[in-house]
């Protein structure tokens, strides 16, 4: 899948201190990409009520991610 990653996102990811936390947002935008389809994706759930909107948590962390065809815009 294609990733678009927002400017808010990047922003977002430069502020968290943790090291490990940091590189596992990093490695799941890596499976995110890597990934055939949605049921690939670790962790990650359609919001209800929305069609085309979905979560990953890691921890206290998450992401919000809006598919459009096969592009994740978070």
């Amino acid at each position: 899948m294609i990733v678009k990653i927002s400017k808010t996102f990047d922003k977002d990811i430069s502020r968290i201190k943790n090291k490990n936390l940091k590189q596992a947002v990093f490695d799941i935008i890596k499976l995110t990409q890597q990934a055939p389809n949605l049921h690939e994706i670790p962790q990650l759930k359609k919001l209800k009520g929305h069609k085309d909107f979905f979560r990953i948590r890691l921890g206290r962390w998450h992401s919000h991610y809006q598919r459009n065809s096969r592009i994740f815009n978070t």
